[in-house]
């Protein structure tokens, strides 16, 4: 009977150190703008950038996870409510600001730029002549932190590249500080030409002009789960398939010759 219950407590320990068995999904929030993540024609089925990764880590790892498209300032407020259980999709610099566990990054080097139009008639040419424009800023997790320190930015926020380019177009912004995808993705969806933006001649060498994209879990996740993920995140660059990932969205939205956004880190 001893050995019976020693037993029952040797099974009960083994299954506590196995997370996966305590939960059968974890849920993951995926920003659906832009080029990274969005709905096929269909309206069904979610695709991009962020989804294809996590994917590729629940086939290595052997964990489910469900996808919850929303916006990314709604994703942070999930996730410290503990409704979501990560972020796909958010830069390291952000992670690291917000006390969250990243894995990867599986995305290094997205270019940020400062965009006008190329028929502008207020060329931008030094960062410090921004505080005379009306300056649009893609509010995903990848745009630029540093703007935010400058009182003399008038400043339009949003999580949506059609919105800010689209103003940008009809002349209500000077200006919008954005990635190459999310330019890329808002000519795609416009059906414009490629010269219809251009980056504008601005100081950035001051302020952090690229940035990456990691999945991202509260502190208080489980350990071994989030060792595991970041254990699988390794594999998969290892083996060109986070590379691979990368490069088909690569053809699909930026112009050949673009500067190339590297994955390994």
């Amino acid at each position: 009977m001893n050995m019976f219950r020693v037993l029952i407590r040797l099974a009960v320990l083994v299954l506590l150190s196995f997370p996966a068995m305590a939960k059968d999904v974890f849920v993951v929030a995926v920003p659906v703008q832009g080029p990274w993540n969005y709905f096929q024609e269909d309206g069904e089925q979610l695709a991009g950038i962020d989804i294809d990764v996590v994917r590729a880590v629940a086939r290595e790892s052997n964990y489910k996870f469900e996808f919850k498209p929303m916006g990314a300032g709604r994703a942070m407020k999930e996730l410290k409510a503990g409704n979501i259980d990560a972020i796909a999709g958010v830069s390291t610099n952000f992670a690291s600001v917000n006390g969250l566990l990243v894995a990867g990054p599986y995305i290094g080097d997205i270019h940020q730029e400062i965009f006008q139009r190329a028929d502008t008639d207020k060329p931008v040419m030094r960062y410090k002549d921004l505080y005379s424009h009306v300056t649009g800023i893609v509010r995903t997790f990848s745009y630029f932190d540093e703007l935010d320190d400058d009182p003399l930015i008038t400043r339009e926020y949003s999580e949506d590249p059609d919105l800010l380019f689209g103003k940008l177009k009809n002349g209500e912004l000077d200006v919008v500080a954005a990635s190459q995808w999310e330019v890329a993705y808002y000519l795609k969806s416009q059906k414009l030409e490629s010269h219809t933006f251009v980056p504008a001649p601005a100081d950035l060498s001051k302020h952090r002009a690229v940035t990456d994209r990691a999945m991202a879990f509260r502190k208080d996740v489980d350990q071994g789960f989030y060792k595991k993920i970041r254990r699988t995140m390794l594999v998969l660059e290892e083996d060109g398939i986070l590379s691979s990932i990368i490069g088909s969205y690569r053809g699909k939205f930026l112009a050949p010759g673009a500067p190339q956004d590297s994955s390994e880190q």
